[in-house]
């Protein structure tokens, strides 16, 4: 996101419409109580994902992703080779387009089990993310 570009938080379209791939939301966090994220939809519900040295693949394809930014290329970290896994009914898979720094659906974990989660609930979404245009 440029620097000066300013943006706002739609938080009446969730009520009327799914979230589509690549749509920015806002949503809580599955692994911190309290605490808002905002990530980039990748796999929607009934989606295959899987994701192999960094390159996400949706039902079997290779998803354009202009948007994702590695610093890291040359290394392979936690969540750079997932799946392939199908998302579940009412859930998303969200990654930060930041992919080297982002803690996202790729590398979550339950604090008490260390159980992976992967996915953000529908009704966890709270708005979308929306450019403000000049």
């Amino acid at each position: 996101m440029p620097l000066g570009t300013h943006y706002f938080v739609d938080k009446i379209t969730p009520f009327f419409r799914v979230p589509e791939r690549c749509d920015i939301v806002v949503f809580d966090s599955p692994v911190k109580n309290g605490i808002g994220l905002i990530k980039r939809v990748i796999g929607l519900s009934g989606d295959t994902i899987e994701i192999r040295e960094k390159k996400v693949f949706i039902n079997g394809s290779a998803l354009d992703e202009p948007y994702a930014a590695f610093k890291r290329k040359d290394e392979i970290l936690d969540g750079d080779n997932i799946g392939p896994i199908k998302i579940p009914a009412d859930s998303f898979f969200v990654m930060g387009d930041n992919r080297d720094e982002s803690g996202d659906s790729r590398d979550w974990k339950d604090a008490a089990t260390g159980e992976h989660i992967y996915f953000v609930s529908g009704k966890n979404i709270k708005g979308r993310l929306m450019q403000l245009v000049k």
